[in-house]
């Protein structure tokens, strides 16, 4: 048998769950979520019976830990929860002026600094401020064409270099990079004459 729906003036669908002889058999339904599947059609997803009883108790625990943590009272979360992202974004802003000032610094540093042509920065920051900061400041200091700044990160390292210095560090990657360049061509070859090899027999 197939059960139809009407929900009077809004939807009528067949049913594709529990077959109940009344709806009130169900119990309480809670709504978990719905998202847009395409244009004017939704995706509802919920619970009922005991499952939702059981989700009604875990957003009430989630609520008591949230209020736990903030130290307020349910009503208050939200007015926290701003409080907290705006605390949060203003020391986001504050901490990348902070970088600047202390890329421009280093960079200042580096351009007074006698005898030293080459300078290295350790530093947990960002790269990308780094890239920015050093164009910027080295465009402020005319004494920066003498020297070479580079700042080595936990996955990067970025920095300005005399032409020289580039054209040999560029060749000395290359080289290291040589022999495994050679070695994955040389399996590349290999791989396209063994996969040639096997259409060959397969043809045959």
């Amino acid at each position: 048998d197939i059960r139809v729906v009407d929900i009077g003036g809004i939807d009528t669908e067949a049913c594709c769950g529990t077959h109940v002889s009344h709806l009130s058999e169900i119990g309480q339904i809670r709504i978990l979520g719905v998202n847009s599947v395409q244009d004017g059609v939704f995706r509802c997803t919920f619970v009922a019976g005991k499952l939702a009883i059981k989700a009604a108790c875990e957003d009430m625990r989630l609520i008591h830990d949230v209020c736990t943590v903030y130290g307020c009272q349910q009503s208050d979360i939200m007015m926290n929860c701003n409080k907290f992202f705006a605390a949060k974004n203003s020391l986001t802003s504050q901490n990348k002026a902070l970088t600047d000032q202390v890329i421009s610094l280093l960079v200042k540093c580096c351009a007074y600094q006698p005898g030293d042509k080459h300078v290295v920065i350790r530093s947990e920051e960002n790269g990308t401020s780094f890239i920015k900061g050093i164009d910027e400041a080295c465009k402020q200091f005319p004494e920066m064409a003498n020297k070479s700044i580079l700042v080595q990160g936990p996955t990067y390292i970025v920095g300005m270099v005399q032409q020289d210095i580039a054209d040999k560090l560029a060749k000395e990657i290359n080289a290291a990079f040589e022999p495994l360049n050679a070695q994955s061509k040389k399996e590349y070859d290999e791989q396209v004459k063994k996969m040639k090899e096997e259409g060959v027999a397969a043809a045959n």
